[in-house]
């Protein structure tokens, strides 16, 4: 959470799907976008683990995802 503070980001937890939960996956994608500069920083921080600092590629697909999911999600709740 030190990293959130730091970035002035909300101190939210990173979340996971829960299979029995529909939607479950795109609030966790969600999330990860919403934190995903704390993550880094934290990931950067430790030489071993940069590589899986995600790249441009991996967070654009992450964003469209979360757009079709959110589409989805939104057509259900009407």
């Amino acid at each position: 959470m030190t990293k959130q503070v730091e970035l002035g980001l909300p101190q939210n937890v990173l979340l996971h799907d829960v299979s029995t939960r529909w939607g479950s996956t795109q609030r966790m994608i969600q999330r990860f976008l919403e934190q995903q500069n704390a993550v880094s920083s934290v990931l950067l921080a430790d030489r071993k683990s940069i590589h899986l600092i995600p790249g441009d590629a991996d967070l654009t697909t992450l964003e469209t995802v979360n757009d079709v999911l959110e589409h989805y999600r939104r057509l259900l709740m009407l």
